[in-house]
C-alpha cells in the first residue's frame, strides 16, 4: 500500500513512517499543503493521510481537489478537533475518514485495514 502523510510535525512523521516501515508499506511525507499538491500531481497513492491544520492553513482546498480529481484512492483527514462538523465537512469534502489526535498507532492500523478491504 502506497501511503502519502501531509504533516508538519516531524515526530508525528517519523512515528507513522516507523510504522508503515514495519509493516511494509510504501511512506511518502509531506509538510506544507504545496508539497503534497506536487506529490499527488505524480503519483496516486492509495492512502492520503491528511492533518486539516498545515501551519496554520486549513487542507480543505487539497482534499477537495484531490477527492474530485480522484488523486488517491482513499482520504483520511486527521485532526484535533473532531467535532461534528468538522467530520460532517470532512466526509462532504471527499473523506473516507476521520483520525482524531493524538492517535494510536493500533487506530492508524485498523483504519488502513479497513480502507484495504473496500
Amino acid at each position: 500500500m502506497r501511503v502519502l502523510y501531509l504533516e508538519d510535525s516531524r515526530p508525528d512523521i517519523r512515528l507513522v513512517q516507523q510504522y508503515m516501515n514495519s509493516v511494509n508499506h510504501e511512506f511518502d511525507a509531506a509538510e506544507t499543503i504545496d508539497q503534497a499538491r506536487q506529490y499527488l500531481q505524480r503519483r496516486r497513492p492509495d492512502v492520503f493521510l491528511v492533518d486539516l491544520v498545515i501551519d496554520g492553513e486549513m487542507a480543505y482546498d487539497l482534499i477537495e481537489q484531490a477527492a474530485k480529481q480522484k488523486l488517491s484512492k482513499h482520504i483520511v483527514a486527521i485532526t484535533a478537533r473532531p467535532l461534528p462538523a468538522e467530520r460532517k465537512r470532512c466526509k462532504e469534502l471527499g473523506c473516507d475518514h476521520l483520525i482524531a489526535k493524538p492517535f494510536t498507532i493500533d487506530e492508524l492500523e485498523r483504519t488502513l485495514e479497513q480502507l484495504a478491504e473496500e
